[in-house]
């Protein structure tokens, strides 16, 4: 394609967030440029917002940039987890909205400290704790990479801990953990999980054999 009535070529260019990856022509519109932005969106915009510093990511970022982000990690010292303080997922991770899709806290935090994620690739989790959001915590590997690692930590859904059956799902299920794993005895704190004794026994032992 010709790059007409253009000052400057930017093709292959980032600007922020964005990378330009190629000219299209619109029908009855200006010359625009077909861009990827780091949070996985594809966009078209004209060149000159881009030059004049105006754009440095997709639209949902450029309204949103995330400032407030790290606003919803419960930061410690960098040795300890952040867990993440908003939405929690079935599964116990935690959740934002991007583009309108739930998307993994844990992935965003790894997104705004050491850019985009490879294609292909996963954001696993050191420390086994599926709300952390500590950089430190975090690493990059493949699906093969993180079904090892999860079978070998034996972090897999059954019926106590987030198969579509279980009596503690995601939020509740790593705070019974977390209470159990201080100390608390499982009859103590059944009723406030709405289970009876003997599932918070069965819950408390298969806790304490992981």
């Amino acid at each position: 394609m010709t790059i007409a009535n253009q000052a400057k070529n930017i093709t292959g260019m980032r600007f922020g967030k964005a990378l330009v990856v190629k000219p299209v022509r619109i029908p009855n519109k200006q010359l625009m440029w077909k861009c990827k932005c780091d949070c996985g969106a594809e966009f078209n915009s004209l060149s000159r917002p881009f030059l004049i510093g105006k754009r440095t990511g997709c639209p949902t970022c450029g309204r949103k940039k995330y400032h407030d982000f790290w606003s919803g990690v419960d930061k410690k010292t960098k040795k300890l987890c952040w867990p993440w303080k908003r939405a929690i997922s079935n599964q116990g991770y935690g959740t934002l909205s991007l583009n309108r899709k739930p998307f993994g806290a844990h992935r965003m935090a790894w997104i705004l400290t050491n850019g985009p994620i490879p294609e292909g690739m996963f954001v696993c989790h050191h420390c086994d704790n599926p709300p952390c959001c500590n950089p430190s915590h975090l690493f990059i590997g493949t699906h093969s990479d993180n079904m090892a690692d999860r079978q070998s930590k034996r972090r897999y859904l059954t019926r106590f801990n987030g198969h579509r059956m279980a009596k503690l799902v995601g939020k509740k299920y790593y705070e019974f953990k977390k209470r159990i794993l201080a100390g608390e005895r499982p009859c103590a704190i059944s009723s406030q999980f709405l289970i009876t004794h003997s599932t918070a026994y069965r819950i408390a032992k298969k806790i304490s054999t992981k």
